[in-house]
Formats: structure tokens, C-alpha cells, sequence
């Protein structure tokens, strides 16, 4: 079916052209194939009574006219954009990083894409409490017997950092640091734990943050290579290009 079958007359609304029409079937209404809410960019506004299919459009020039079988699918259509719109909107503002409303435990330096303290990413402990993480009983050289950790994914707060590098440098209080390769962020189940058995870690927990490797999942990972890149006492994390 084309425009040509069907008497149509050109108006003006709201300074935008109109297609006004009489005669289409009762089971078509006039649509656009992109249907851009006016609130988002003044495109075009659609007016019509829907209980009797819509009888007038206003459409900008650029828009390209085309029939839909029902006024259902045109709702859906609508609704599917108007929802593809709206989780646009949500993920824009989902990036960016809230700033601490405590006292800042944890620094992200380097190649940080949504800081929120100059060129860094600062967290508290509520901020990073809210991030996906784990618990995990299990035996490390520092402990004795099965202690149970709890914290934030290190991915995780990269993630929310929007962090990404070739490489981490993590650097304890006391100026002992120690070189993470990504590998162990994207292949690893490694957290920043801050609870010991439940309890918050301070300074002399090794606290306030620990990088635990997830030794309970994979015991060929209980060397002293990953024992040199467990550093405690964490409070800053380089993100190196």
C-alpha cells in the first residue's frame, strides 16, 4: 500500500508539516519509522485519537512515513524505542562515580576514564561495600587456619573506576608495592577484602585493605608467586596504560 492510494492533504502544526488522511482502512494507521519522542529532540509530534487509529501526524521533513498493520504494533514500536532511549539515558549516568560521602580508604590513580577527584577515583568503604564481591574461608601463609574474607572484586572496582591498563601497581601504607598483571583481574575471582571473619580490618589487620587471591578455588595458585602480589594494608592502586 502506498501514499499515492489514499487522499492526503499537507497542513502545518506547530510549525512542523502535517499528513492528514480519510480514508485508510480501518486496520492501518500512519507511523514513522523511527519514532523519536518529541521530548528527546522536537523531531516530530503525532496527535490522533488512538481508540479510532491515529487520523493526523505532524512530522518533521526528514522523517520517512510507512504503514503499520495496527495500532498495537505502533505502540510497540514507540514503547520499544522510548525504552532503548530510556536505558541510554540510565547508562549515561550510571558511569559516572559518586564522590565518598566518608573518609576515603582506597585511591585508583592512572588510566581512570571516570574519576571522581580530579584525574582519580576515590572510594569509602560504603562505596565499595555496595560493588559485587565475595566471601571465602581458606588457609593463607598469614593466617591461621581458615579465616573468612570479605570484600569487593578487584574487576569490580576497576570496573567502577572505569579502569582499564596493561597493569596494576598496588601500593601498601608502608610504601611496599607490588606488580598485578591484568590476568589476575579478568581471570581471577581476586578481591579487596576488608572484613576478617567478619570483622572490619584495621591497620594492624592488615587492613584497611587486603588483595586476597581466591586460594580456595584454585590451589595451584598457592606459590609464592601470587603470595609476592598479595599486598596488605592496600591504599592506592596504579592503572598503568
Amino acid at each position: 500500500m502506498s501514499l499515492s492510494g489514499h487522499r492526503m492533504k499537507q497542513e502545518r502544526c506547530a510549525g512542523l508539516p502535517v499528513l492528514s488522511q480519510n480514508s485508510l482502512p480501518d486496520h492501518s494507521v500512519l507511523a514513522t519509522a523511527r519514532l523519536v519522542p518529541a521530548w528527546l529532540h522536537g523531531a516530530f509530534t503525532v496527535r490522533g485519537n488512538y481508540s479510532e487509529g491515529l487520523q493526523r501526524h505532524c512530522f518533521s521533513p526528514r522523517a520517512t512515513l510507512v504503514f503499520v498493520r495496527s495500532r498495537k504494533e505502533v505502540q510497540l514500536k514507540s514503547f520499544a524505542f522510548t525504552l532503548a532511549a530510556t536505558l541510554a539515558l540510565l547508562a549515561g549516568h550510571a558511569m559516572a562515580l559518586d564522590k565518598p560521602t566518608g573518609e576515603p580508604i582506597l585511591t585508583i590513580t592512572g588510566a581512570v576514564s571516570q574519576p571522581n577527584d580530579g584525574t582519580r577515583a576515590v572510594f569509602d568503604a560504603k562505596m565499595l561495600d555496595a560493588l559485587p564481591g565475595r566471601d571465602a574461608k581458606m588457609e593463607t601463609p598469614w593466617t591461621q587456619g581458615n579465616v573468612e574474607f570479605t570484600g569487593p572484586l578487584l574487576r569490580e572496582v576497576l570496573k567502577a573506576a572505569g579502569a582499564r591498563g596493561s597493569k596494576l601497581i598496588v601500593k601498601a601504607l608502608n610504601d611496599y608495592s607490588a606488580e598485578v598483571p591484568m590476568e589476575d583481574v579478568d581471570k581471577l575471582d581476586t578481591m579487596l577484602a576488608d572484613r576478617m571473619n567478619g570483622e572490619v580490618m584495621n591497620v594492624r589487620d592488615k587492613g584497611p585493605l587486603m588483595l586476597v587471591y581466591p586460594f580456595d578455588l584454585d590451589k595451584s595458585i598457592f606459590n609464592e608467586k601470587y603470595f609476592g602480589r598479595s599486598v596488605w594494608q592496600i591504599e592506592e592502586i596504579e592503572v598503568v596504560p
